[in-house]
């Protein structure tokens, strides 16, 4: 690392960088950027006898953590330090550069490679040389990294025991409630909770998940309304998760059971009974625990998450049925189904059924080429270097009826032929 305290013919010039962890409410507040800044100017104005000069740019991470490396002031930084317009490297102390060890050493070796030295304004060594400098930087590196796991460790800490005590830490709040603005605590939304108890009481009369979902969308009603998104339509998989969440009832659910919340409750246990006993009595199968793959490879799905629909644009669901198959009984074929039929998007599938038009079958089949050959699933075959005689007859006869030379897609129609893709 290059020394900070000697001379210098040229000007040097200093780049300030500067980090803060939180980002604040409103932008005309004093951050601790700016704070940072003019400290770091400061000590910059005290190295004018060694030709130091500030540059104007601003290298300011705001709302990044101290953890990572990935930051996009950070990175522009480092670009210049490679390009060769910064000498020196002002930070106001080291934890605001980085906040791991392992990173430390990281920067401080890359810098030393380039030529570029770094000076922290709030933990100067005065004149020491770069063997103590470089044994403190180490130092103060483990006190940041200390500092921060025993800040993860208390945050830890304190979410566990407010959620033994059945109190919210975090997270959106479900679809009837809204957050008090003091306490950050569940409290009863004005028009969504009436929605809620409207749900649990069709469901207790017999309804199904699905028609309770068409009585919703033919009054105009919509799900969660949230700042990055409108709200949507409602489908059956939404009503379910929202019959089975113990939140309505004033219940939390932790990972060893279920216990009691402080928010109060929306419906009555007995409601919420009832509408539960409804639903258990309409299930026909009994669900089976979702499969973990450790790998792509031992998925029997191999497009699992690749496909939409290419009018639709909605992802294509997996599914295996027995009735799809006609000529192989014993064998459960795979396929894939759009998910538009379960959501009735509006203005492309029908309300009721949302199935997907006829007209659609060209392009979902030219949607699913697409997306396979971009994920690059099926690698090209190898070329033959000498082919022979038996290969160019190959080419030139068609191949035998019912032999298919590669695995290509082909409709499946236990319903409707233009809405599942079987491979």
């Amino acid at each position: 690392m290059a020394d900070a305290r000697a001379p210098a013919a040229n000007p040097v010039r200093c780049a300030v960088y500067t980090r803060q962890s939180v980002q604040r409410a409103t932008a005309n507040d004093f951050s601790s950027c700016e704070a940072q800044r003019q400290h770091c100017a400061l000590y910059i104005a005290t190295q004018k006898p060694l030709k130091w000069t500030l540059l104007p740019t601003r290298y300011d991470d705001v709302g990044y953590s101290g953890a990572t490396l990935d930051r996009p002031a950070l990175v522009r930084l480092l670009h210049h330090c490679d390009s060769g317009q910064v000498d020196q490297v002002v930070t106001w102390k080291l934890d605001r550069l980085t906040r791991s060890l392992k990173d430390s050493l990281t920067l401080t070796d890359h810098l030393h490679r380039q030529g570029v030295g770094l000076v922290l304004a709030g933990q100067a060594l005065g004149g020491s040389g770069p063997a103590i400098t470089h044994f403190m930087h180490h130092m103060l590196a483990s006190f940041a990294e200390f500092e921060r796991e025993q800040i993860s460790e208390r945050l830890r800490d304190a979410r566990t025991s407010r959620q033994q005590r059945g109190m919210r830490t975090s997270g959106p709040a479900p679809f009837g409630y809204t957050v008090e603005r003091v306490t950050r605590q569940l409290i009863p939304h004005d028009t969504e909770a009436p929605m809620v108890r409207y749900i649990f009481s069709w469901a207790a009369e017999g309804a199904s998940a699905t028609e309770i979902a068409d009585r919703l969308n033919d009054a105009g009603q919509r799900t969660q309304a949230t700042a990055k998104r409108p709200g949507r339509r409602w489908i059956g998989r939404t009503i379910l998760s929202i019959l089975r969440n113990p939140a309505y009832v004033g219940q939390r659910r932790l990972k060893d059971g279920v216990i009691n919340a402080v928010h109060p409750a929306i419906i009555d246990a007995d409601l919420a009974a009832r509408a539960e006993a409804a639903i258990a009595k309409r299930r026909t199968t009994t669900p089976r625990p979702r499969r973990n793959y450790r790998c792509s490879s031992d998925d029997p799905f191999l497009l699992r998450g690749l496909l939409h629909c290419a009018q639709c644009k909605r992802p294509m669901t997996t599914s295996s049925s027995k009735a799809v198959s006609t000529v192989r009984p014993n064998i459960h074929p795979r396929y894939y189904r759009c998910r538009g039929w379960q959501r009735g998007a509006t203005g492309l599938l029908p309300s009721r059924t949302g199935r997907c038009r006829r007209d659609r079958k060209q392009g979902l089949r030219d949607g699913l080429g697409q997306r396979a050959a971009s994920a690059s699933l099926f690698p090209p075959a190898r070329a033959t270097r000498h082919p022979g005689p038996d290969a160019t007859e190959a080419r030139s006869h068609p191949p035998a009826r019912g032999f298919s030379p590669t695995p290509a897609a082909r409709v499946l129609a236990p319903n409707d032929p233009e809405h599942t893709v079987g491979l």
